[in-house]
């Protein structure tokens, strides 16, 4: 099975534009789409129907956007930095603005790397390729990620 990416982003624009780039770069990897930080959370919970972890499986990254309405990217971050079980798994920021607090915040707030938005194909595709290096960086979430919860549960009920 293929690594997972989940995109998190209010432009669903961005996930045809991010899956056609990996596409097109030939990177084996599994796109996941949520249009916002609440469905993001409930994702990663396994709440709701995401508990389907066939359809939904956990992703070996979460690439984040931080201007959405309703639970933004940074409530996303603060979320995510109070569950030890999703520690091993990598966030990056992607956002239009090349904002240093913005950026700072989001670094202080437990993401990995802060990219901005590429424009063009050929730029969408080399930040593809990126996130495969940053996943490589992290060879446990990857590993991780392929577990099944019960799995976990039983693993730290004996660990």
């Amino acid at each position: 099975m293929p690594p997972v990416v989940l995109l998190v982003d209010d432009d669903d624009g961005c996930a045809i534009l991010l899956r056609a780039a990996m596409e097109k770069a030939a990177i084996d990897c599994s796109l996941q789409y949520v249009g916002d930080g609440k469905k993001a959370m409930d994702y990663l919970s396994g709440i709701g129907k995401y508990q389907d972890r066939n359809r939904f499986p956990m992703p070996s990254l979460v690439l984040l956007d931080l201007k959405m309405p309703s639970v933004n990217g940074f409530e996303v971050l603060h979320w995510k930095s109070k569950l030890p079980s999703l520690d091993w798994l990598p966030v990056v920021v992607w956002s239009t603005a090349d904002i240093d607090t913005d950026q700072q915040e989001a670094i202080a707030l437990g993401a990995d790397s802060y990219l901005v938005k590429p424009m063009k194909l050929q730029d969408l595709m080399d930040l593809a390729r990126k996130l495969l290096e940053i996943m490589a960086r992290h060879p446990s979430s990857i590993l991780i990620a392929r577990k099944t919860e019960p799995q976990q549960q039983k693993e730290q009920a004996s660990g």
